[in-house]
């Protein structure tokens, strides 16, 4: 009887150990993860703000191209009442001088 409670004793010692292995299997594998999960949000955030900050300059690119174009149109649209009277007087000269 005394043999078979040893054996018993040593089975579940057993049990035990490898309970306690897995258990430490798993809380590494779980602490793995959470860092892994740090990592992946402290790079969302990284991915975000370089996100944001494109943004910002794609927008201030784009405001610049606006004042640009804008310039160079209002500078056309007051060179063209200068060519049409030229075109004008030039095209009265040549009639003029036809007759």
């Amino acid at each position: 009887m005394i043999v078979d409670l040893q054996q018993k004793n040593e089975l579940s010692q057993n049990e035990v150990a490898t309970t306690q292995d897995q258990v430490s299997l798993q809380v590494n594998k779980k602490d793995k993860l959470e860092l892994r999960l740090r990592e992946m949000g402290d790079q969302r955030n990284t991915f975000q703000s370089t996100i944001t900050n494109l943004e910002q300059k794609i927008g201030t690119f784009r405001s610049q191209l606006e004042q640009k174009y804008y310039s160079m149109q209002s500078a056309v649209e007051d060179t063209e009442p200068k060519r049409t009277k030229k075109r004008n007087r030039d095209l009265d000269n040549r009639s003029i001088k036809s007759r």
